[in-house]
């Protein structure tokens, strides 16, 4: 758990630096994802240094639409107001079954809104508890298409912690990743999708992730 959370916190470290233009897509024929999957276009600009980035304003959210009564079964969150400002590190913890996943579906816009409101400023990028990770090199596994700027990505790879786990692998950022990552640890397939975000400079990026202590 501490070497997770102390990648976090070095992103954060990056994260006042001014990053390089966003890298431009080049998906291709082969390539699974097209360029307007890889970046959703945001429904509101992205918000100023120590700004709200995600606002939950007495929100109500459930998985049924609004128009479905609810019911006993139906799980909801009640009159949630949240506000975290851009630039923040905020950890949610809690027990199993207590709704943190839910709360992140909300603010992703995977659950319906009630009552309240959920904005979200700028670009989202998700990963849940096991993130995705493509039969591929490590380094495409990172770029997914995107245009290569070597200082920015090296910067990326010291920044998500993953210049050790290069020195493990058998050719470095080239080596063949496995389909699901079969051949990376749980905490490299983590960095691997931290890193993916951070290259592109995403605005929120939201982490499922599970600790173990």
């Amino acid at each position: 758990m501490y070497l997770r959370v102390c990648t976090y916190v070095r992103v954060c470290m990056y994260h006042p630096l001014p990053p390089p233009p966003r890298p431009t897509l080049h998906p291709t024929p082969t390539h699974p994802l097209q360029a307007d999957e890889m970046h959703q276009p945001s429904l509101l600009p992205p918000s100023q240094p120590h700004q709200p980035a995600i606002t939950l304003t007495n929100a109500t959210c459930s998985w049924d639409p609004a128009t479905t009564p609810p019911t006993t079964t139906t799980p909801l969150l009640h009159n949630i107001t949240l506000t975290i400002p851009s630039g923040a590190l905020v950890l949610v913890v809690g027990d199993v079954g207590c709704g943190k996943t839910s709360l992140l579906q909300a603010i992703l816009g995977e659950m319906h809104v009630r009552t309240g409101a959920v904005e979200v400023h700028g670009s989202t990028a998700y990963t849940a508890q096991d993130p995705w990770i493509q039969n591929a090199t490590l380094r495409d596994n990172v770029l997914m298409g995107a245009s290569m700027d070597w200082d920015w990505y090296d910067a990326v790879l010291e920044a998500c912690a993953l210049v050790p786990d290069l020195e493990l692998l058998p050719a470095g950022d080239l080596s063949e990743i496995g389909e699901k990552g079969i051949n990376l640890s749980g905490g490299q397939r983590h960095r691997v999708a931290l890193a993916r975000y951070v290259f592109v400079c995403i605005c929120v990026c939201i982490l499922c992730v599970y600790f173990s202590v």
